[in-house]
C-alpha cells in the first residue's frame, strides 16, 4: 500500500513538472531576449556544463546545469515538495494513535497541535488504560478508562456465565465417569475410569481456581513493570528520546535541504512504523488476554478427557503457555527497551538514527529471549500491518 502511494504521489509531482515547468522553474533561468544569446543558452544547456544567468535592475540569479533541463535547484525543488506531500502520512498516523491512546478527539484535526504523542515507551509503561489487561480491577481516572472499564464488565459477565456452564459441565462429566467405574467388566477399564476420575478432580480444582492463577501472573507482571519504572524514573523519563525524536525529525526535515529531506522522511516513516506495530500487538495482547480468560472454564472442563489418552492435558497446556506468553511480553519488551533505547537515549536525542536502529533491534532481540526462555506465541516480528493480508 506504502509503495502505491509514493509511486502515485511520484507520478502526480512529475505530471505537475511537465505540466508546469514555467510555474516549478520560474526562478532558475531567465529566458534571454537575443537570438544570439539564446542559441548559445540552448547549446549550454543541451551539454550540461555551462552556468544560466541573467541579470536585471534589482537581482542576478545564477544555476548550475546538472543535466538535461534539470538543476541543482529544480532537484531540491521536487525533492522538497515529495517530501512535503509524503510526509503527511507519518504525521496523520500519529494524530491517530495520540487520538486513540488519550482519547482525545482534538488530536484528529487537521489543525491541531498533538500535545502529547503516543510513544512505545509510555504503552510498555502502563501509562495508557485502553492497554490495561487486568480484568479483576477497574482502570483508574485516566483517557479511556470508562472504555477500558465496559470491556472489563463484559468479559467478567462472560466469564462468570461460561464458568457456570463449565461446572454443570464438570457434574455431568463425573456423574459419566462414576457409572462407567460402576459398570467396569475389567481390572483395565476400571484403572481407567479411576485415571479419569483423578483427571476430572484436577480439573475441577483448576475451575474454581483459574481466575485467581490469572491474577497471580497479571500482578507478578505489574510488580515487576512497576519495579523496572521506579528504578530509573528518578533519573529520566524513559520516553522523552522518543518524544525528542518525533518532534526533532519533523525540524530537521524543514532544515535539510536536497536529498536530505528525503532520508529524515524515511527515519520518520520507520519510527511511525514500529509506534503503529507495537499499538496494533498490544491492542490485540489485551483482545487475546480477554478471550483466553473468557474460555478458561471449557478448557478445564476437557482437562479430563484431554488427559484420558496419554495422561497429558495438550489443549490446555497450549492454553497455559499461550495466556503466559501474552501476559509476560510486556516485561520482555520493557527489558529490551530499557537496555538499547534507554540507555542510549542522550545519543538518540541527538542523533535520531542512531534511535531508529535501536528501535529496529527491538524486533530481533525479542526473538532471541522468546527462543532462549522458549516462549512460544505471535511476537512482534509476526505481527502483520493492516494493510498486509
Amino acid at each position: 500500500m506504502i509503495k502505491k502511494v509514493i509511486v502515485t504521489l511520484t507520478i502526480i509531482i512529475t505530471l505537475m513538472a511537465l505540466i508546469t515547468p514555467k510555474a516549478l522553474a520560474g526562478d532558475l533561468i531567465d529566458i534571454p531576449d537575443s537570438k544570439t544569446d539564446s542559441e548559445e543558452a540552448f547549446n549550454q544547456l543541451l551539454d550540461g556544463e555551462a552556468t544560466v544567468t541573467s541579470d536585471d535592475n534589482e537581482s542576478s540569479v545564477q544555476s548550475q546545469v546538472v543535466g538535461i533541463g534539470v538543476s541543482e535547484s529544480q532537484s531540491s525543488t521536487l525533492v522538497g515538495g515529495f517530501v512535503s506531500v509524503a510526509g503527511v502520512i507519518p504525521d496523520m498516523i500519529s494524530r491517530l494513535l495520540s487520538a486513540v491512546a488519550l482519547g482525545d478527539r482534538a488530536n484528529m484535526e487537521d489543525n491541531a497541535h498533538i500535545s502529547e504523542f503516543f510513544t512505545i515507551g509510555d504503552l510498555l509503561t502502563n501509562k495508557y488504560p485502553l492497554f490495561n489487561i487486568n480484568m479483576f480491577e477497574e482502570t483508574p481516572s485516566g483517557p479511556n478508562s470508562e472504555l477500558s472499564n465496559s470491556i472489563k464488565h463484559s468479559t467478567a459477565l462472560w466469564y462468570v456465565t461460561i464458568r457456570n456452564i463449565a461446572a454443570a459441565a464438570c457434574a455431568v462429566t463425573l456423574l459419566y465417569v462414576g457409572i462407567r467405574m460402576a459398570i467396569a467388566t475389567t481390572a483395565e477399564d476400571s484403572a481407567k475410569y479411576k485415571k479419569m476420575l483423578v483427571s476430572w478432580l484436577v480439573g475441577a480444582i483448576l475451575l474454581f481456581v483459574m481466575q485467581y492463577i490469572i491474577l497471580i501472573l497479571i500482578k507478578l507482571t505489574e510488580i515487576f513493570t512497576n519495579f523496572l519504572v521506579n528504578s530509573i524514573e528518578n533519573d529520566v523519563n524513559i520516553a522523552d528520546m522518543e518524544v525528542t525524536m518525533l518532534t526533532k525529525i519533523p525540524d530537521d526535515t524543514a532544515k535539510a535541504e536536497g536529498w536530505g529531506k528525503l532520508i529524515y522522511l524515511i527515519m520518520n516513516f520507520v519510527m511511525i512504523f514500529y509506534q503503529l506495530k507495537f499499538f496494533i500487538m498490544y491492542l490485540f495482547r489485551v483482545l487475546n488476554i480477554f478471550v483466553l480468560t473468557i474460555v478458561s472454564p471449557l478448557m478445564c472442563v476437557t482437562y479430563p478427557i484431554d488427559a484420558m489418552g496419554d495422561g497429558k492435558a495438550q489443549g490446555f497446556n497450549n492454553w497455559f503457555r499461550r495466556i503466559m506468553m501474552e501476559i509476560f511480553i510486556q516485561p520482555i519488551h520493557l527489558v529490551i527497551y530499557i537496555v538499547f533505547i534507554y540507555s542510549a537515549g542522550e545519543i538518540a536525542k541527538t542523533q535520531p538514527i542512531i534511535g531508529i536502529i535501536f528501535i529496529i533491534a527491538l524486533d530481533y532481540s525479542e526473538k532471541i529471549v522468546r527462543n532462549a526462555f522458549k516462549l512460544k506465541g505471535k511476537g512482534l516480528r509476526e505481527v502483520k500491518m493492516p494493510w498486509k493480508k
